[in-house]
């Protein structure tokens, strides 16, 4: 396991991007990374992304063919749906970090990609989410709709999902998708 730090966040290198190409780089710079390395097996490998994580995760998968399974929680897959109904606060980091170009929000969109995800999804989102669930939604459709196994959960929360409520829907996914132990 590991866990990448978007850049600007966590003490990492370069200026945040919200999600962005350089965050999407950094992900696929540490899955290659994970590859390499003794004791790793590259055919059960997961991509796990919260929030803004989600966002760049589900973008990533794309060019990852290899991945076994994808687990996105609390994601944007439509960026420019979804902006206007972001609060304040978030509205103005995606200016900041992002710039609102048509570019800056397809390239954050996982929506335009889906058809090349193949990797195993699944979507978690809260009812309560200041982003609606029809997001979440419209991502495991377009999956299905190319031969790709997507299931969404809705849990009854907001945009914050408990780790403990996400472990009721991650565990036995991971232990029928990649096998025990996970």
């Amino acid at each position: 396991a590991a866990a990448v730090s978007q850049p600007g966040y966590g003490g990492s290198d370069g200026p945040p991007d919200y999600s962005g190409p350089a965050t999407q780089r950094a992900i696929r710079v540490a899955l290659a990374y994970l590859r390499g390395l003794p004791g790793v097996d590259p055919d059960r490998m997961v991509l796990y992304g919260v929030s803004r994580g989600a966002i760049a995760s589900s973008v990533v998968a794309a060019d990852e063919p290899n991945l076994r399974a994808l687990v996105l929680i609390s994601g944007a897959y439509d960026f420019a749906a979804a902006y206007p109904l972001m609060p304040p606060s978030i509205r103005k980091n995606v200016e900041r970090e992002a710039g609102l170009s048509p570019e800056a929000f397809e390239s954050r969109t996982a929506l335009r990609v889906a058809d090349r995800i193949r990797a195993a999804t699944l979507i978690l989102h809260g009812r309560r989410d200041f982003l609606p669930s029809a997001q979440a939604e419209a991502l495991a459709a377009a999956l299905k709709a190319n031969g790709t196994e997507a299931s969404v959960v809705l849990l009854e929360s907001g945009h914050s999902i408990p780790p403990d409520e996400r472990l009721k829907a991650v565990k036995p996914f991971l232990s029928r998708v990649i096998g025990q132990p996970f």
